[in-house]
């Protein structure tokens, strides 16, 4: 049995969700349209106003733990952005990689993009948040588990963590008590970073290839033999 895989398909999709739950945080362009809408700008006396406050990315160092194609591609995103990027692979190769544990107390924002294994199951919870600075931002577009949900709740109702953005649960779909649900500071998208229209047609577009060249004797994209 020839085991096949689509690889990549929507690493350009997943590191642009990530990029923008954490422009959302940042810019709060969510918060402002609805408050736009609700007729605040009407009402206002000046020619601007904010609702919450915005931060500037550029000069922020974000910690990328998970250094495959969508975290590179994220560090390189935050790159251009003016940020200072930390790059915490699962196994240390280079000299400008980071053991997580070295980036807690300097990162202002950590985005997630490791595998869920035994390992990095719970990677950010109770302990690791305290040592993050006060008012860090996480961004979660690897897997739910890789958050222990209940101290991230925790952790953003004392203010220590100042926003939270994931597009992955522990339990999907999302359970009607999940503590993250009226979590303040907290931005859910449902398991759709790799769901645009361009990933889902490459998606497609390769398994065909995939099942095309095993008939034509040339297996691509192998992953393994099952004997």
């Amino acid at each position: 049995i020839v085991v096949t895989n689509v690889p990549e398909y929507a690493t350009y999709a997943t590191a642009q969700m990530a990029v923008a739950l954490l422009l959302e945080m940042s810019c709060q362009v969510g918060t402002h349209n609805s408050s736009v809408k609700d007729g605040d700008w009407i009402r206002s006396k000046q020619f601007c106003y904010w609702v919450k406050p915005l931060t500037e990315l550029a000069g922020k160092n974000i910690a990328v733990v998970g250094m495959g194609k969508i975290g590179t591609r994220v560090a390189e995103i935050c790159t251009s952005l003016g940020m200072n990027v930390l790059k915490v692979p699962h196994k240390i190769r280079n000299s400008d990689e980071y053991k997580l544990e070295d980036v807690l107390g300097i990162a202002d924002v950590i985005t997630l993009h490791c595998p869920l294994t035994d390992e990095t199951k719970d990677l950010i919870d109770k302990d690791v948040l305290s040592l993050c600075k006060d008012g860090v931002m996480v961004v979660n577009c690897a897997r739910g588990p890789v958050i222990n949900e209940d101290d991230m709740a925790q952790a953003l109702r004392s203010g220590k963590v100042s926003g939270y953005a994931c597009d992955v649960l522990s339990v999907e779909p999302m359970r009607e008590d999940n503590p993250l649900r009226d979590c303040p500071n907290t931005y859910i998208t449902p398991h759709i970073a790799w769901a645009t229209k361009e990933a889902r047609m490459r998606l497609i577009d390769v398994a065909i290839q995939n099942v095309t060249s095993f008939v034509g004797g040339h297996p691509q994209n192998v992953i393994t033999t099952i004997p």
